[in-house]
């Protein structure tokens, strides 16, 4: 829901002031048909904002900004980091902006169940088990800082931004697999929702 919530507020924000002049200009007329539209998204986005906050949470966090507290399972692994790519098709995890050495904390408690290189295009990556068939990957580090069997904590130390394997800048590639060992059947899932 709070992405639902700011791709409303960026659709309104970005596109009414764009077709409300073309509508003053005597522009195409049809596009007068579509400026009741941009009036009821910006008031859906409201009413989800509000609702956020009556269930406890920022309008930071109704509106997305996942960068920095947690009312999920999972905390936030790069503390500050902004997320650059999302989950989709084709990208099966999210992709955490930040600068090289940013520190990398695990998402929940687990045990570390692979810690080094990986020839699949993560590079230095983190693998950890939560339990009940949940893991989560750590992408492109520039540094392990867990080793293969150590248990760890929510909001531990497992690694640096970095950008080894196949990565074009510096970030945390992220991922949750569910049902699933990494590397194993494809299982991965949108990450959001566990936060």
């Amino acid at each position: 829901m709070t992405l639902f919530a700011l791709s409303l507020v960026v659709l309104a924000v970005a596109t009414a002031p764009i077709v409300l002049a073309w509508i003053e200009r005597g522009r195409p007329r049809r596009l007068a048909a579509w400026a009741p539209l941009y009036g009821v998204l910006a008031a859906a986005a409201v009413v989800v904002v509000v609702a956020e906050v009556v269930r406890g949470r920022s309008p930071a966090a109704a509106l997305g900004n996942y960068s920095g507290t947690s009312n999920g399972r999972f905390s936030w692994p790069v503390p500050g980091g902004h997320i650059s790519q999302y989950f989709h098709y084709g990208h099966p995890g999210i992709d955490i902006a930040g600068r090289t050495g940013d520190l990398v904390h695990a998402a929940a408690a687990g045990t570390v169940i692979y810690a080094g290189w990986r020839n699949n295009g993560g590079g230095y990556v983190v693998w950890v088990s939560h339990g009940s068939g949940i893991y989560t990957t750590y992408n492109h580090l520039s540094a392990v800082l867990v080793g293969t069997g150590q248990h760890v904590s929510r909001g531990q130390i497992v690694g640096r931004v970095g950008m080894t394997g196949w990565a074009t800048g510096p970030h945390l590639h992220f991922e949750v697999w569910r049902g699933g060992v990494p590397g194993g059947v494809d299982r991965r899932v949108n990450p959001l929702p566990y936060f």
